[in-house]
């Protein structure tokens, strides 16, 4: 009780604060809505020159930075500019402006993650980071609108896959939230704002009071103030999120009753549970996942994103759809920790570096932008309290260590990080080298206590086969069948198989579920 009061009082102490963290959202926003609140009463400031960009008009204004509208001459296109403002530039902020620019350079080329284009220091000195511009999102559509289930399951696994390339990058967001995921104007969802994300090898370094939170969608270890974040707190943000696109609210919201901050924080740290979600048209393991992504221990959570996109894919075989392929890059360099080594290398507990490659694939999303469509602020419904709170003490500095490599040195004081997303591109183009080829078709049969599943050889064959069973670690076969025990009657068994060949692991194929025979 004692922790919680702490963490508290702490949240308590920053809502003096102004939000440090500008919310991406804003950078789609086309006008400001009545009693937003601080973010709206300040005006933004001058619009930097930049060469090669007209001014258009802003788009928001944030703690610390402000969102404009530009159009580039060539190639033609509408963008948004995130410039810092004058001064917000030394100490915390400026490193926390450059380690946003950093972090989306590195996973740029992931089509669930903003597209970053360019970033520098304009002729007035502050510095900017040029990204797309998206004209829609869901910070005000999940309230206004029932979002049909499959949409839910589709957008969660295409922005759980760029949550869990972050993860194994040795990278956490710490403000996931539906305000965060835009949509393109060619209607990929995409994830924004990694203005609080930390590196996984330092986060335990961090001053718990700089730690930023979104109390509706912060996990109750963050809200106490024991933990600065982990893999089980995104699960537990990334859980909330998918209940608010399904619900329309926030998972401890009260429908007429107080939801500010306080009350949601106290909600969500007592003892009950979010009230149960009224979607009868959502599949059972829907249902059951979110309320696993939303269990206050955070180790009865599922143990990672990759194990949320693996029920999600059953959740759409329930639904009698064809599951989705995960966009996942096994081969994403980690960012270095202190000793040289990488995030990924040193096994850090609640990442799923190591298991990315079974399910990896890529199935060609264009990622082609197009012109946008005006849209509302995600902060326009001001009567639910979830704009992001730094604590005292500024943002987290999820610098990178001194270990990095020498390409990580092109990166000027200004954060012209898109050499380095350049780089990044050829360790997308093909992550496998010669393509596999995938498992066409699993059976299955059942018996008393067990299910057996089978499958075909590929064409060109196989070195070994990797069989994973819902729940369980993966296991590498040579033969073309594989028995699950289960331990009672009628028990549902799901599993896939991919082709391992060369030392690569090929796409899995879709999920086979079946239950065991029922006693007689």
């Amino acid at each position: 009780m004692a922790s919680r009061r702490s963490g508290f009082a702490t949240e308590k102490r920053s809502r003096s604060r102004r939000a440090r963290s500008l919310n991406w959202a804003t950078a789609c926003a086309w006008r400001s809505p009545p009693g937003v609140g601080s973010l709206a009463r300040r005006l933004p400031g001058t619009p930097p020159v930049l060469p090669g960009y007209t001014h258009v008009r802003a788009l928001g204004t944030g703690g610390f930075a402000d969102v404009f509208l530009y159009e580039q001459a060539l190639p033609r296109r509408t963008i948004a500019v995130k410039v810092l403002l004058t001064d917000a530039i030394p100490g915390d902020l400026r490193t926390a402006f450059l380690q946003e620019t950093n972090t989306l350079a590195h996973l740029a080329t992931h089509p669930h993650v903003l597209t970053m284009y360019e970033a520098g220091i304009a002729a007035d000195g502050r510095p900017y980071l040029v990204t797309e511009f998206c004209p829609t999102g869901y910070g005000d559509r999940f309230r206004n609108e029932r979002i049909p289930v499959d949409e839910v399951i589709a957008t969660g696994i295409g922005i759980g896959a760029a949550l869990e390339t972050a993860h194994a990058a040795g990278v956490l967001h710490r403000d996931i939230k539906p305000a965060n995921i835009l949509m393109t104007s060619f209607g990929r969802p995409v994830l924004a704002d990694f203005g609080i994300a930390a590196t996984l090898s330092r986060i335990h370094q961090e001053d718990q009071d700089s730690v930023g939170l979104s109390v509706p969608w912060a996990a109750p270890e963050m809200l106490e103030g024991s933990s600065p974040g982990s893999v089980e707190s995104e699960v537990w943000s990334f859980g909330a999120t998918l209940f608010a696109l399904l619900a329309g609210r926030s998972p401890f919201e009260k429908p007429g009753g107080p939801n500010d901050r306080r009350a949601l924080a106290r909600r969500i740290m007592g003892h009950s549970g979010p009230a149960p979600l009224d979607r009868p048209d959502a599949p059972r393991e829907l249902l059951r996942l979110i309320s696993d992504c939303l269990n206050k221990n955070p180790k009865k959570r599922p143990a990672s994103i990759l194990e949320v996109l693996q029920r999600l894919q059953l959740a759409e075989s329930e639904m009698g759809l064809r599951p989705s392929r995960l966009e996942l890059a096994p081969s994403l360099q980690a960012p270095f920790a202190s000793d040289g080594t990488s995030a990924a290398s040193q096994g850090i507990a609640g990442t799923s570096s190591g298991r990315l490659g079974g399910l990896s694939s890529a199935h060609g999303v264009d990622e082609t932008t197009g012109r946008p469509r005006r849209r509302r602020t995600a902060a326009s419904t001001s009567q639910f309290d979830d704009a992001t709170q730094v604590r005292a003490g500024g943002f987290s500095q999820a610098q990178r260590a001194p270990g990095l490599g020498k390409r990580w040195q092109w990166i000027t004081a200004a954060g012209v990080a898109v050499l380095v997303a350049a780089l990044a591109v050829a360790a997308w183009i093909n992550p496998w080298g010669a393509p596999g080829a995938q498992i066409a078709a699993v059976d299955a049969s059942s018996s008393d206590g067990a299910v057996v599943f089978n499958w075909a050889p590929p064409e060109g064959g196989a070195d070994a086969y990797e069989v994973r069973v819902e729940g369980r670690p993966a296991v590498q076969q040579e033969g073309l069948s594989y028995t699950v025990e289960t331990t009672k009657p009628g028990q549902r068994v799901c599993v896939t198989v991919a082709v391992v060949k060369s030392g690569k692991t090929a796409e899995a194929s879709a999920p086979r579920c079946a239950r065991s025979k029922e006693g007689q």
